[in-house]
């Protein structure tokens, strides 16, 4: 069977597709490559492309022009990605269903299920976008918050959240989704990181400078977290700015606009979710303890099994 036959049998069973081109991936390798200081060598990400495995390989005639090296190479800036998700099990998670490579093509697929209404908000700077009324921002916060409270548990951060990647079910759940760029640890790690990868409106203010060390990356999901739930409440990016060093600027000392919200708890939430010092910058614990006692629990108790990893 060819990849495009396996695209349209996945779209009649409601699978998404993610396409990545080999080509691009390649490219992308070599550059990292020579970015790598000499001799250091990419650690394994532990799992391979036997037909057992999460990869199913159309491998069954290889291409002259191709080696099994080149191939290899094409899926080693996606391996992340795909251990992460292997780890994951949640209702407010996109699953993994197959990755497939036919080495006959440049692309390369991962095959998700299905969100069929799409991104729960597209927004970049200077957008103004219809925002959600209170009801159904809480109702996909709590969704967000307990996707997110489930990777920490693995040892996983996102390093990513925004609205592009949040995807509505047609049962109206939220799902968080792209893990290009998460980071994993061991549980009992305290998951600090150096590095400084997301989109910048969602950033921090402990990641907008040029030297930030290492920084708690529980601290800079949640910060992104309460960007999110920021431009869903307000259909606006809450620190705005035409070019990257002003954005940052305004990230690290502008003061959070409010401006309208006659919502004290909401008010306050807010507040703790954007808070500039990370030290000071509320906890997932805290973040539940507050919503635990909502109308949303009851809706969201078969979720609670899930949390604890």
């Amino acid at each position: 069977m060819s990849t495009h036959e396996w695209y349209r049998d996945l779209a009649d069973l409601n699978k998404a597709i993610k396409e990545f081109s080999k080509s691009r991936l390649r490219k992308r390798a070599q550059s990292e490559l020579l970015r790598r200081p000499h001799g250091r060598k990419r650690g394994s990400t532990g799992w391979g492309t036997s037909s057992g495995g999460v990869i199913a390989s159309m491998r069954g005639q290889m291409s002259p022009n191709r080696t099994e090296s080149d191939t290899n190479n094409a899926f080693d800036l996606i391996k992340s990605e795909i251990a992460v998700m292997k780890k994951l099990d949640h209702p407010n998670l996109v699953s993994l269903i197959e990755v497939l490579d036919d080495p006959h093509e440049d692309s390369l697929y991962m095959v998700l299920e299905m969100c069929k209404k799409g991104v729960v908000m597209k927004i970049g700077l200077g957008d103004k976008k219809d925002p959600y009324d209170e009801e159904t921002c809480r109702y996909w916060f709590r969704d967000l918050l307990l996707g997110l409270e489930y990777l920490h548990a693995q040892g996983i951060i996102h390093r990513d959240l925004k609205p592009d990647n949040c995807l509505i079910t047609q049962d109206d759940v939220l799902k968080i989704v792209d893990f290009g760029v998460s980071e994993m640890f061991d549980k009992s790690s305290d998951m600090s990181t150096t590095k400084s990868s997301g989109s910048p409106a969602f950033m921090p203010p402990e990641l907008c400078v040029a030297k930030h060390g290492s920084v708690s990356g529980r601290a800079v999901d949640i910060w992104s977290m309460g960007v999110t739930l920021y431009c869903l409440r307000y259909g606006t990016i809450p620190f705005e700015r035409s070019n990257m060093l002003d954005l940052y600027e305004a990230i690290r000392n502008d003061e959070l606009q409010l401006e309208g919200e006659t919502n004290e708890d909401f008010r306050d939430l807010m507040h703790k979710l954007l808070e500039k010092d990370p030290g000071k910058r509320i906890k997932m614990k805290d973040i539940r303890v507050r919503l635990d006692g909502t109308e949303l629990s009851a809706r969201h108790a078969d979720h609670r099994r899930y949390t604890l990893g």
